[in-house]
């Protein structure tokens, strides 16, 4: 009962407002709850929020969600905040073992999430958008193109014939050459053709043609956008950035210069002669 009645003097359906989708319609509906007496409602929910509740939980971005990894143990690193005895309030990135499970498990040291999101934006931008990289991706991306499409082929092929036997069929009726299947044999053959014609064309769009200046356009864009932008820094990360080691004296970043989508493991990581960047100032969790 009293869950259906805190239902009610938070639901605006019940004083008339309709919505659907992104739009609302006042006095859309009847109203069942009187106006004045809901506005008073929601500004005691409110001071009863205040005054005996948490405040809401502040919406922060982890942009490496997903792509951080403890370089101990290679579990994943999750968000973290925490306060300082003056009251601050600090975010970090926490390796999820110890975060579970205790340091008995991974002693690896929370890190500021500020710095290090911004030094691996840094790092990026350094490593992907110097101009002789981008040469290089696009001519990847060039050659890409260039690969044949196996089944493409195969296809046209296929439309070539199924055209042939359609102009056969239509000269034989034509001449006056007709049988009981004639027709049926004619709206197969036209189906076939309209069926082939689709799949051509959605095999041609599976693979756009970039030109190299389109493909210089985009790095541009990239390499010239707000770096303060939490967004444009979000973009980065998520086209070039494939995945972030964390250890104790160093940063290892890896970026996508293939197609392959494969997170690229611990093992790979210390069984590589990977780049080691230097880590931005690390702090033990607070």
């Amino acid at each position: 009962m009293k869950n259906s009645f805190f239902q009610i003097f938070r639901n605006r359906r019940y004083i008339g407002e309709y919505r659907y989708k992104d739009i609302v319609t006042p006095g859309g509906i009847p109203a069942i709850v009187d106006q004045d007496l809901f506005d008073r409602v929601q500004q005691r929910f409110e001071q009863n929020r205040i005054a005996h509740g948490r405040p809401a939980k502040e919406d922060v971005s982890y942009l490496l969600t997903t792509k951080l990894f403890c370089g101990k143990c290679g579990t994943l690193m999750g968000g973290e905040s925490g306060t300082s005895h003056m009251g601050n309030t600090y975010y970090y990135y926490k390796c999820g073992n110890a975060k579970r499970h205790g340091k008995a498990h991974c002693d690896l040291k929370a890190i500021r999430k500020e710095p290090l999101e911004r030094f691996v934006v840094d790092t990026a931008i350094k490593v992907i958008f110097s101009d002789e990289i981008i040469e290089r991706l696009i001519d990847l991306v060039m050659e890409a193109q260039q690969q044949e499409n196996t089944r493409l082929p195969v296809l046209k092929n296929q439309l070539r014939d199924t055209e042939k036997r359609l102009a056969n069929l239509l000269e034989a009726i034509e001449q006056g050459i007709l049988t009981p299947t004639t027709k049926q044999r004619l709206d197969e053959l036209e189906a076939r053709k309209e069926a082939l014609n689709t799949s051509i064309l959605e095999e041609e769009l599976k693979k756009p043609v970039l030109t190299r200046e389109w493909m210089r356009f985009w790095f541009e864009k990239f390499r010239k956008g707000d770096m303060r932008d939490m967004e444009h820094q979000r973009q980065i990360i998520d086209t070039f950035v494939n995945s972030v080691y964390v250890f104790d004296d160093r940063v290892v970043l890896n970026f996508n210069f293939t197609d392959d989508s494969k997170t690229i493991s611990r093992e790979e990581v210390l069984g590589s002669s990977a780049v080691e960047n230097s880590p931005p100032n690390v702090r033990p969790f607070t």
